[in-house]
């Protein structure tokens, strides 16, 4: 697709798309994402990490100045609408290099569209920051035939100018109308006040080993190789299990006459013939018994080479999970057996790492998402006007496959002690919710027992 619609582009807003290295990659990168056909090891990686990064996370959306407001809770939809599918959108950027999300106002409300990355074409890059670019953002068909509609954007300075532009299957430009939908679409607008694209593209943190960091790579990027040998070694493992399957050997002269056969009688390199790689059981043998009156093998079943085969394959499974960048227990199975906490922290250190790059890419993302659903918002009139930025948002990672709670509870018990953290904090990371809901259950607590010490406050701050 992202070859196939250069010269589209080019016609459409007169810029030719930046040459990047990784454009052959996106679209390629793209097709294996949507094989099903066979095993697919970016998809394995991507859930796997998604799962982690985003197990138990919570992100909180605030009006400035605190509280709610008609711009904060617009926004808040936005960014909870995006943690609600984190796993699917974070497996599609990890798997695939990248995802935009495009919010738009439909019937009075935000409407968010995941778009690959492939349908993104960079016009012009100011440093890392995209200044000019086309969408690919819809496509719809009416009568047999294709409609694609397209958004292209370009910072101007403080101004935003957006064009919306329709083409048809053979690229050839038609009025937005031809589809109902797309009919009272401003074909061209500008936004004051922008520094930045209306939307949020999230790129796989990994190094994709090019010059440029136009377009993100797959989380497996660069382990082709490996890859292709483990699935190599796989095809091995199948043909040896298929090798190793009992065979009953047959007098020749117990088979039947063959349909078909010329000449009545099946020979018995025919015979062999009817069951060599297939899932016949029988083997056809010239005779029961041999000149030295020794009677031939009846059944044959030879033992499968299990621990060389699963242990050449357990460990292109850990190359490949250092190719990726991850500890064990992604492809492999985890020690955990006699490990202590600090050293099950310890082994699990480099996929803490890689997923912290997530939650990082993940932040900025949401950042940009709620920037773009903020400046959606003042322009179309979709809340009160004169709210720009009226939002705040802070995250809450769970941490505790990489850290004791036990040890984190006891640093922070001890900050509370010494007065360097507020006794509602500490509950609030105990139990959840809002700074201010702790501090009315902290007051409560201390109100109904004032005489009952520190310890017996805080457990009773603790277990309500």
């Amino acid at each position: 697709m992202f070859q196939r619609f250069w010269s589209w582009v080019r016609a459409l807003f007169g810029r030719e798309p930046v040459r990047s290295e990784g454009s052959g990659a996106v679209a390629r990168a793209e097709e294996e994402y949507r094989r099903i056909d066979e095993i697919n090891f970016a998809v394995i990686f991507g859930q796997k990490l998604a799962h982690i990064a985003f197990s138990d996370a919570t992100v909180e959306v605030e009006a400035a100045g605190g509280g709610q407001s008609a711009r904060s809770d617009m926004v808040s939809g936005a960014v909870h609408w995006a943690m609600d599918l984190s796993g699917k959108i974070a497996t599609q950027v990890l798997a695939t290099g990248g995802r935009v999300l495009i919010p738009c106002a439909v019937n009075g409300r935000v409407h968010i569209d995941i778009v690959p990355q492939e349908r993104l074409y960079v016009l012009a890059k100011d440093c890392e920051r995209i200044t000019d670019c086309a969408l690919l953002a819809d496509c719809a068909e009416i009568e047999g035939e294709k409609y694609y509609r397209w958004v292209g954007y370009t910072l101007v300075g403080n101004s935003l100018e957006v064009r919306n532009r329709a083409t048809n299957e053979g690229g050839r430009e038609v009025p937005l109308s031809v589809v109902e939908a797309w009919a009272n679409l401003e074909r061209e607008y500008a936004i004051a006040n922008v520094d930045r694209m209306p939307f949020a593209y999230l790129k796989c943190p990994n190094d994709n080993r090019r010059d440029d960091d136009t377009y993100g790579s797959s989380i497996t990027h660069g382990s082709e190789w490996l890859i292709a040998r483990i699935k190599d070694h796989m095809k091995t493992v199948a043909r040896e299990y298929a090798l190793t399957r009992p065979m009953l050997g047959l007098d020749s002269s117990l088979w039947r006459y063959r349909p078909g056969n010329a000449g009545g009688h099946a020979t018995i390199e025919g015979l062999k013939a009817t069951v060599q790689d297939s899932d016949t059981p029988f083997i056809p043998l010239e005779g029961t018994i041999d000149g030295e009156g020794k009677a031939p093998w009846m059944v044959y079943a030879p033992a499968i080479r299990d621990e060389a085969m699963y242990h050449r394959l357990d460990r292109l499974f850990e190359l490949l999970e250092k190719s990726v960048g991850t500890s064990r227990g992604i492809l492999t199975a985890r020690e955990t057996s006699t490990a202590t906490a600090t050293e099950i922290r310890a082994a699990n250190h480099d996929t803490f790492t890689l997923v912290d790059a997530i939650r990082t890419m993940w932040e900025k993302g949401m950042d940009d998402l709620a920037y773009a659903v903020d400046v959606l918002a003042e322009y179309t009139g979709l809340t009160p006007a004169g709210a720009r930025g009226d939002y705040t948002i802070s995250f809450d990672w769970d941490m505790s496959l990489f850290e004791s709670s036990q040890e984190t509870f006891n640093q922070l018990l001890e900050l509370v002690n010494v007065g360097a953290m507020s006794k509602a904090e500490l509950r609030q990371w105990v139990k959840g919710g809002t700074l201010e809901e702790n501090e009315e259950a902290v007051g409560r607590i201390e109100a109904s027992a004032p005489d009952a010490g520190v310890s017996a406050n805080l457990r009773a701050m603790l277990e309500e």
